[in-house]
């Protein structure tokens, strides 16, 4: 019946109709049947009920959920019927006070008749009453009826949780004493120094933080969005979409291109979704850009949470009370560009020293040619050029060539007549 209406009522409706057609039949005689060996059967049926009513599959646990919901379990509310009916006939029962006359501790317990056997205790209401409602702080046992039931609730509903949150409370105040504190010690002993002790106590908050989580049903990451399953919202068909968030939470890293690329072939051959290679292509690029914008977003997000995690709760800016500092951070802020702004600046400005650096290097290059050339030039010059020994060995064979000319040469008449 409830699986039937949750599918048109929403959860306080279906929290109305559990009370009303499961949790009343609990409430019915489960002083003669809540210890019974079989009653884990009803247990069952009621963390199904529970479910339905909060809308989780089966496998989910129930702890949490009868916490939110303000449900008590079987056990639970055994215990809480028992409680109140010994609390209504405590009068009934004799007391230790009546065996003797001392002021002892326990002169106001209870004292039922005992069983022969350690199993007939166990199931017999009436000891098992008196040994829990002995157990109870003078307090509560004189309190009414009607208040006793209701402060019971709420210790069977998260006494455990209560009891770890004022745990946890406690020492972070003490964390909070211990970071503002010196540092340094004149003693040598570790129990002495802050630091040391502030390393013990946030050890010990994140025990209690752990166990706080694990009776809550969830995650101990403090819930941070880094950590949380991630889910795309992006353009592509269902089966892709699945298949890249099994990946990235399987993998917890930024997948690249390719491996979008080789994912969705796989889902439209897989699939049969009937794409071609261009289609795919397109399909594929634009998954990986909008799968990185979401992962991107969600990094961000998470490292802004943690910075702000830093800051007291009651925190206010120094600037509210500084003229002076409010006035530089204006200037500041005025002064300031936008991320697109500096990127593009930067890169005009690389641009700008790389065609510097290709003109200082072709105008090397030129000058290093040209000086090629000129060595070359002369280097050609001194190889057709004569040396000195050349020239003067050359004048001394041209002089000996001449003068045996010049012997060689037949005497004239006028030399002949004149002899």
């Amino acid at each position: 019946m409830l699986r039937r209406a949750s599918a048109s009522v929403s959860s306080s409706v279906l929290r109305t109709l559990y009370f009303g057609c499961f949790q009343s039949l609990l409430h019915y005689g489960v002083l003669l049947w809540g210890n019974a060996v079989d009653s884990y059967r009803l247990l069952g049926m009621q963390k199904r009920a529970v479910r339905v009513v909060a809308g989780v599959g089966r496998h989910d646990s129930c702890r949490p959920l009868f916490r939110r919901l303000g449900i008590l379990t079987l056990p639970g509310v055994f215990v809480l019927e028992l409680l109140t009916t010994i609390h209504r006939s405590a009068g009934e029962f004799p007391h230790s006070g009546l065996l003797h006359e001392h002021g002892t501790r326990g002169r106001e317990f209870l004292r039922p008749d005992r069983c022969r056997l350690a199993a007939s205790q166990r199931l017999n209401i009436n000891f098992l009453g008196s040994s829990l409602y002995n157990g109870l702080p003078g307090a509560f046992k004189a309190l009414s009826h009607g208040k006793l039931k209701r402060r019971l609730k709420t210790i069977l509903a998260s006494s455990k949780l209560k009891k770890l949150y004022s745990l946890y409370e406690k020492l972070n105040r003490r964390i909070e004493k211990l970071e503002q504190a010196e540092v340094g010690s004149s003693s040598d002993s570790d129990y002495e120094n802050a630091y040391e002790l502030c390393g013990r106590y946030k050890a010990k908050a994140v025990q209690v933080y752990s166990r706080i989580c694990q009776l809550e049903g969830k995650a101990d990451h403090a819930d941070r969005l880094i950590k949380r399953q991630f889910q795309y919202r992006g353009p592509g068909p269902v089966p892709i979409t699945r298949a890249l968030e099994k990946f990235v939470n399987k993998t917890r890293q930024f997948p690249n291109f390719r491996d979008v690329l080789q994912l969705v072939k796989k889902v439209n051959s897989d699939e049969g979704l009937g794409y071609n290679a261009a289609q795919v292509m397109t399909l594929a690029q634009d998954v990986f850009v909008k799968c990185g914008d979401e992962l991107q977003r969600r990094r961000m997000h998470d490292e802004r949470c943690a910075a702000y995690s830093y800051l007291p709760d009651n925190s206010t800016d120094p600037a509210e009370n500084d003229p002076v500092l409010f006035e530089k951070l204006e200037k500041n802020r005025l002064a300031a560009r936008s991320e697109k702004e500096v990127l593009a600046e930067f890169r005009a400005r690389s641009e700008k020293e790389e065609r510097q650096e290709e003109a200082i290097q072709a105008t090397e290059d030129s000058d290093v040619v040209d000086s090629d050339d000129e060595v070359e030039e002369e280097t050609h010059a001194e190889q057709f050029m004569d040396s000195e020994e050349e020239i003067s060995y050359l004048g001394s064979v041209e002089e000996r060539r001449q003068k045996s000319v010049e012997d060689s040469r037949p005497p004239s008449k006028k030399s002949k007549t004149a002899d």
